[in-house]
C-alpha cells in the first residue's frame, strides 16, 4: 500500500496542526475509510476526463509491473481507490485532516498494487 499524510492548508498556506477537521469528498459527504472512490482532477474543464488509473507504458501490455497513472483525457479506466488505517477495518471511521492513511486499490490488476506515481498532463 502507499502511505501519504492528508494534509490541510489555509487560505494562509500555513498547516493547521492543532485543528482536526474532517476532509470530505466532491458531493460534502464525510471521507470514511474502506469505502471506495474514485480520484480526479477538481478543474471543472478536465473533471469527467479525468483520473487515477493502471498502465505499464511500455510497448509490452502484459508486462509488470504496472505504474499509477493520474491522467487527463486518455483512454485509460479509472480505478476506484479506499484509504484505509492499518487498525481498521471498518467503514465508520470518518478521516481527518493531517490523518495517515494508505491508499489500497479496490480491485488490483494482474500485477497487483503499484509502487509508481506519474501524472501526464496532456
Amino acid at each position: 500500500a502507499i502511505s501519504f499524510l492528508i494534509v490541510a492548508i489555509t487560505t494562509f498556506g500555513v498547516v493547521v496542526a492543532d485543528v482536526n477537521k474532517v476532509v470530505y469528498d466532491v458531493d460534502g459527504e464525510q471521507v470514511k475509510t474502506n469505502v471506495p472512490y474514485f480520484v480526479n482532477f477538481m478543474t471543472l474543464d478536465i473533471r469527467n476526463n479525468s483520473g487515477l488509473g493502471c498502465t505499464n507504458m511500455v510497448s509490452d501490455p502484459m508486462s509488470c509491473p504496472q505504474k499509477l497513472l493520474v491522467f487527463t483525457n486518455l483512454n485509460i479506466a479509472n480505478t476506484p481507490i479506499m484509504f484505509v488505517l492499518p487498525s481498521s477495518n471498518s467503514s465508520d471511521y470518518v478521516v481527518h485532516e493531517s490523518t495517515k492513511v494508505s491508499i489500497k486499490f479496490v480491485s488490483p490488476g494482474r500485477c497487483g498494487e503499484s509502487s509508481f506515481w506519474i501524472l501526464i498532463i496532456i
